[in-house]
């Protein structure tokens, strides 16, 4: 707030609790669960009347976390019943446990429909809402002692020990009452009665059980479940599971509405506006992405293409052809890029003709590209929840040749080269593409971070990213100064990490592994 840090990383709290006006960038890093949450956060930005920046960051997969959240909060019918069973069968009224303890229990269990781990509090914030059950509060916790000296022997402690004192009296009443029966205190009313303090009490009651005078069972800390004294139908109970649906379906249309917001190529403003119910000036703000990419004019012509990427358009298009209308933008990228992972596996895109043919392209030009050609008409995207990437009429004419395209790609510098870069140096031209490497050297670099993500429990990008990766495969770095010179090798990451990755590197072949 005084202005002596340049930036903030915030949750989402950051749309209500900073009310700072000179606020010049704000970026999201991950989708908002609603448009009235995206509009609260960037709502932060420019309050002063200058400029200010808002930036969402956004893939298509994005989407899973806020519906990992949708689906915590709003469990099953079949969970919320579950978990109320669950808590009548732990055998204690009221129950002095924690939600982390009883979560633990009910998974252990095996006793969950739902596989998110959110779902059992969310139950328990349900079940409490609908009164079929009680959280009680803090001060209704009641410490437990036993007496182990029976009978209770008189007092022996000295009158400068006077909590002690106060205290062994006290116990001489109550022991008297419930004999060696356990006995439930409320150390607040106990701190009264004695004019004493309640941490006072909590030490000479802790004191007495080191000596050996009585069993001492703290309050429990957290806030106790109590439950009727009966179990019955959660209907009786007024919960209406109707309207928990209901709850459900809002918070998805929610989410809908921003995975839109964030595709659409219409004006961000008005987009904001419409939702909100407000009236939309014509022309467009002139200052979101969308206007700004139309206002740019000749800088992003369209024109047309040369052979080379005409032949890259036909082999992308060709490839979301082959994948069938099976899966996302990001899926098809992997396959095109020949991407070993799990995702790309199981949809069997591995086993397609296209598999890898475009393994020189970024993954940022591939994205790119697919944009393009859905402006232009060439592909597609089906399905609302998980939309799917699928060729179009104009898409199979283009790639077969049937009818040219014009797209505002940036041209290519081509230049010939007749020898090869310094070791440990990238030209501008290197920076925008990602060039040819050593599959083969690519694939040990990877296996050797994936060891190093393990050994440190952090994730591999943690250690090096695959452009990294790719740009040691290329340029073959034999000495910690020339692998400094790859982008993405600092000085931290050297320390740690070089060493082993320049064994690697020496040995390109891979003949010393296992050794």
């Amino acid at each position: 707030m005084e202005g002596r840090l340049p930036w903030v990383a915030a949750t989402n709290a950051f749309g209500m609790g900073v009310d700072k006006s000179d606020i010049r960038l704000v970026v999201h890093c991950e989708l908002p669960g609603s448009l009235e949450a995206y509009y609260q956060e960037v709502g932060r930005a420019g309050r002063d009347g200058s400029p200010a920046d808002c930036i969402l960051l956004f893939s298509d997969g994005d989407r899973r976390l806020q519906e990992f959240f949708i689906e915590g909060a709003n469990p099953s019918r079949e969970t919320i019943e579950a978990v109320y069973s669950f808590l009548f069968s732990v055998g204690e009224n009221p129950i002095f446990r924690t939600l982390v303890e009883l979560e633990a229990r009910f998974q252990a269990a095996g006793l969950s429909p739902s596989r998110n781990p959110l779902a059992f509090r969310s139950s328990v914030a349900i079940l409490e809402r609908a009164g079929a059950l009680e959280r009680l509060d803090h001060f209704e916790n009641l410490a437990e002692v036993t007496a182990l000296r029976v009978p209770w022997p008189s007092n022996p402690h000295p009158d400068r020990a006077s909590v002690l004192r106060a205290l062994h009296g006290a116990l001489e009443k109550v022991f008297a009452r419930v004999g060696d029966e356990p006995a439930q205190l409320c150390l607040e009313r106990w701190a009264e009665d004695l004019e004493r303090s309640e941490d006072s009490i909590r030490r000479g009651l802790a004191q007495l059980a080191d000596a050996g005078w009585i069993r001492y069972v703290p309050p429990f800390r957290g806030r106790a479940i109590r439950l009727p004294a009966a179990q019955q139908p959660l209907e009786q109970s007024g919960l209406d599971f109707e309207a928990l649906r209901q709850r459900r379906l809002r918070d998805e249309a929610r989410l809908q509405e921003v995975v839109r917001f964030a595709r659409s190529r219409a004006c961000r403003r008005d987009g904001i506006l419409r939702y909100f119910g407000e009236d939309v000036p014509a022309g467009g703000c002139g200052r979101c992405d969308v206007c700004a990419e139309a206002n740019r004019g000749a800088a992003r012509n369209s024109r047309p293409l040369d052979a080379d990427e005409v032949v890259v358009v036909q082999k992308v298009l060709s490839g979301v052809a082959r994948a069938r209308g099976r899966c996302g933008r990001g899926r098809v990228i992997g396959m095109l890029r020949g991407s070993k992972s799990q995702d790309v596996a199981e949809a069997g895109l591995d086993r397609l003709s296209t598999y890898g043919v475009l393994r020189s392209k970024s993954r940022e030009e591939l994205q790119t590209l697919l944009e393009l050609l859905e402006d232009a008409g060439c592909i597609a995207l089906r399905g609302e929840k998980y939309p799917c990437v699928v060729i179009t009429e104009r898409g199979v004419r283009v790639l077969k040749g049937m009818e040219g395209l014009e797209l505002p790609l940036s041209p290519v510098r081509k230049a010939a080269r007749t020898e090869r870069p310094a070791r440990g140096r990238r030209s501008s031209e290197d920076h925008t593409s990602e060039l040819n490497c050593d599959e083969g050297l690519f694939e040990r670099l990877r296996t050797l971070r994936r060891r190093i993500a393990e050994e440190l429990r952090v994730p591999a990008y943690r250690v090096f990213n695959d452009r990294t990766l790719r740009a040691m495969a290329r340029e073959l770095p034999q000495a910690k100064e020339e692998l400094l010179g790859i982008p993405g090798v600092g000085k931290v990451t050297l320390e740690r990490f070089g060493s082993r990755f320049l064994e690697v590197l020496r040995d390109p072949a891979g003949a010393s592994e296992g050794s």
